[in-house]
């Protein structure tokens, strides 16, 4: 007879623990993809040179030699800036990707009984007809 019980401990489960460890999941989906895109670190060196690519600081007394480091100070800053910009654009995008993958998930698995049942009885119907 403990069989009996399979639905209701089955229904108990589906909405109360699992509802919670699919958050917990879907929140470590989510923290991984903000984490591999290193999207924190991309904000804080966007104005960064590339690869730490730069000329030595000249004195302004040699001025062919500053303006020289000048522009290649700037042009690696300005590569760092487009590819770090791309990757942050990317980043956020994915993240946002991801939490709407978990909140169509969690609307599926919310509603994942009710279709399993309709598709059951969808199945009878058209085996019967």
């Amino acid at each position: 007879m403990p069989f009996l019980f399979l639905p209701a401990s089955y229904f108990a489960w589906h909405y109360s623990r699992s509802l919670a460890e699919y958050w917990q999941v879907a929140g470590n989906l989510i923290w991984f993809v903000f984490n591999f895109f290193s999207i924190n670190i991309l904000i804080k060196t966007l104005l960064s040179p590339w690869h730490r690519l730069q000329d030595e600081p000249v004195p302004i007394t040699k001025p062919i030699k500053f303006l020289e480091g000048f522009i290649v100070n700037f042009m690696m800053r300005l590569v760092g800036l487009i590819i770090r910009l791309s990757l942050l654009v990317f980043g956020l995008i994915f993240t946002l990707a991801s939490i709407v993958v978990a909140v169509v998930g969690f609307i599926i698995w919310f509603l994942m009984p009710v279709l399993i049942g309709l598709a059951f009885i969808g199945g009878l119907y058209f085996l019967l007809i």
